[in-house]
């Protein structure tokens, strides 16, 4: 991470500290799979808010979190993005496998906060072979920080940030086509009031998802 980005997530000089630490990455590959694993993220700490974003090439089934984690949102539209939260305690697991009914490519990236408050809404895009998405906007009542995912079900694609956001985290991609989802993570800090809509370019045509998912900072 740069320091416009170190800049940009943790607050001037003197602010309270909250911000982006790290994220770890997961996924099943070429392979259709129930399962997806994924390691605990790193110089993580008790308090710290975890979030996790999933893509799924096709409907999840049902499905179960890893231990003391919860579900926050989905979205029924291929490629089927996930939203999952917990709060890290001190005897976390070395890695975390969410697990579905169904067998699927997925992929998975946590991302570890810190001084950070709970989810407080989020907008969904999805379209297939498209190389842009629009999600809607999001209400902030409060200080905190627009997260955006970006998705696809080809490996081989890369995303660009909206205006006005960085990116902090992806899933790597490789250059072999069709080999599983690739991820990207955009955050940007704000103050309140509404996101705006928000429009994600990505490399190629494809099946995609994106989402805005607001994390409010702590008083």
């Amino acid at each position: 991470m740069d320091e416009i980005t170190r800049t940009m997530l943790m607050g001037a000089a003197g602010a309270t500290a909250v911000g982006f630490i790290s994220s770890s990455w997961g996924d099943t590959n070429s392979t259709a799979a129930t399962s997806v694993v994924a390691p605990r993220p790193a110089n993580m700490q008790p308090g710290d808010q975890l979030v996790a974003y999933l893509l799924l090439n096709g409907s999840s089934g049902s499905y179960t979190p890893p231990a003391g984690w919860f579900s926050y949102s989905g979205n029924n539209a291929t490629p089927y993005p996930f939203n999952f939260w917990k709060t890290a305690t001190a005897s976390e697991p070395a890695t975390y496998t969410f697990s579905f009914s169904t067998a699927r490519t997925i992929g998975v990236i946590i991302l570890c906060f810190r001084n950070a408050g709970y989810i407080n809404g989020t907008a969904f895009a999805t379209g297939v072979n498209v190389n842009s998405l629009t999600t809607g906007s999001l209400p902030m009542s409060d200080p905190g920080y627009l997260i955006g995912f970006a998705g696809s079900i080809r490996r081989v694609t890369t995303h660009s940030p909206p205006a006005g956001m960085e990116l902090i985290a992806s899933g790597a991609p490789n250059t072999n086509e069709n080999l599983g989802p690739s991820l990207s993570i955009f955050c940007e800090k704000r103050g309140a009031g509404a996101s705006g809509a928000r429009t994600f370019l990505s490399s190629e045509t494809a099946t995609q998802a994106a989402s805005l998912l607001y994390l409010k900072a702590l008083s």
